[in-house]
């Protein structure tokens, strides 16, 4: 920790004190290292909300992920002034790396923060906390947690490195001309009119939304069997393969509904359902974090129907976005009009196993992956010579 001191506190916090003095004022700011949720949870969702932090920012969907999927040290910072609360970045301390607490079933993973001063100088400390590299993934490319990773990065003299993970696709709603359903080609306004028409043909359709209030548990069991239908259940991929992911699942949307965040939809036909959907709602955006529907309605695009009427819900309402998540699916982008750029930032610090870490992700695996494909090829070619 250099010249910082460290003082461990009960409850599972060790404060880091240091002075910062600007040309404006002069006072005292703490870093604190926490071990425990519940110890700031409170002041930490206060302020999520206070700078309109999406979900997946706030302790009650961090602290689900940890006990899910959690498999290192917890390391919470929390940067303070006088007192207040102005950041929080949760992180997991495993073999010398501090990373993000997101993995493949996390949307976006970010850092709150009051300002921009406290989202760097968090991000700082954490590269100095760390023996080999600090890893954030999930991050929008565009947001300020690159920027402020970016800056921290400079000030430590480390190396950063920046890669694409996906294209997420989202649907901006406006207004007039733009506002949804107008927003839709004509093409495909008839093609949804078209297949909504077969499904009233064959029976009664309804669509409805759950904000978990009754039957949630089993509102989600019926749901999650749709989600996992087809190759998802048979690659192992779907929900329920794993009991740590059907924790997590149920654990978010047990947490949603207490918050008022939680809408799950569905698509039935003659009471049966046909499409799900998992979806989290705040003030300015809709997030899609799970679908399925019967792959023997396929013909019918129950999913895509269901997806129609989720944004048209949205619009209504008079939200700003509906955020599509994950991959630019085909489905997806029957309604998107565009995407965030979905990255993982590294920054190596300048210690041997920082040194050599960077050496083998940015060029030893490349190489391995770029001779492991011409073998590949040559081994086509081999085949396809015969």
């Amino acid at each position: 920790m250099g010249a910082h001191a460290l003082e461990r506190h009960g409850g599972g916090c060790a404060v880091v004190t240091h002075s910062l003095f600007s040309a404006r004022d002069s006072g005292s700011r703490d870093l604190e290292a926490c071990d425990d949720f519940d110890l700031i949870a409170q002041e930490w969702d206060e302020l999520a909300r206070a700078t309109a932090a999406p979900p997946f920012a706030r302790p009650g969907w961090l602290e689900a992920w940890w006990h899910a999927f959690g498999r290192g040290e917890l390391r919470i910072l929390v940067a303070r002034d006088a007192g207040r609360l102005r950041g929080v970045l949760p992180l997991e301390r495993r073999n010398g790396v501090l990373a993000a607490l997101a993995n493949a079933h996390s949307p976006s993973f970010d850092l709150v923060a009051a300002d921009p001063e406290a989202r760097t100088e968090l991000l700082r400390r954490a590269l100095e906390l760390a023996s080999r590299r600090l890893e954030l993934r999930e991050l929008d490319r565009d947001g300020r947690t690159v920027a402020a990773m970016a800056d921290a990065a400079r000030q430590r003299h480390v190396p950063l490195r920046v890669r694409e993970l996906r294209q997420a696709p989202t649907v901006r709603l406006g207004t007039g001309a733009q506002e949804y359903p107008a927003s839709l080609a004509g093409k495909r306004r008839r093609d949804l009119n078209r297949r909504r028409r077969r499904l009233d043909d064959a029976g009664t359709v309804e669509v409805s939304w759950h904000d978990g209030d009754e039957r949630l548990d089993d509102l989600l069991d019926e749901g999650l069997a749709l989600e996992g239908s087809g190759w998802k259940e048979r690659a192992g991929t779907a929900i329920v393969s794993a009991e740590s992911t059907r924790r997590f699942y149920q654990a978010i949307t047990h947490w949603a509904a207490d918050q008022g965040l939680l809408r799950l939809g569905f698509l039935r036909l003659d009471g049966r359902p046909l499409a799900f959907q998992l979806t989290l709602w705040n003030e300015r955006s809709c997030y899609l974090l799970k679908t399925g529907f019967d792959r023997a309605h396929q013909r019918e695009a129950p999913g895509i129907l269901l997806l129609a009427e989720l944004v048209a819900r949205a619009s209504a309402k008079g939200l700003e976005t509906v955020e599509l998540l994950g991959d630019s699916e085909p489905h997806k982008m029957v309604f998107a009009q565009g995407h965030r750029t979905m990255v993982r930032a590294q920054a190596f610090v300048p210690s041997l196993s920082g040194r050599l870490d960077r050496l083998e992700k940015t060029y030893v695996r490349p190489l391995a992956r770029r001779g492991s494909a011409a073998v590949e090829r040559l081994i086509d070619r081999s085949g396809t010579n015969r």
